[in-house]
């Protein structure tokens, strides 16, 4: 049973790490213009929008002025919230 817990706990750990790194590509990507139609950042974005569409939502009705903040801080909490998880999971 032990074996099975840190296979699953690796699995999650890992899973976690490659959604950390689609995040870093997706945010390195959106600086550059022509990169918006390359198939890897299309990729990136469907991996992590689910993750960050959520946080964005609660952070709007929490704060409703920052609608109009130039920065998305719901990617900042997301990328806050996946090491979080990673430090518990380690």
């Amino acid at each position: 049973m032990d074996s099975l817990f840190l296979f699953f706990r690796g699995v999650c750990y890992y899973a976690l790490s490659a959604l950390d790194l689609c995040m870093l590509v997706r945010a390195v990507l959106s600086w550059i213009p022509d990169a918006q139609n390359l198939k890897i950042n299309r990729f990136c974005y469907y991996a992590t929008e689910p993750f960050i569409s959520p946080v964005r939502l609660v952070l709007h009705r929490l704060f409703p002025s920052l609608q109009q903040f130039p920065l998305d801080l719901s990617f900042f909490v997301t990328l806050l919230l996946i090491t979080g998880l990673q430090s518990l999971i380690a």
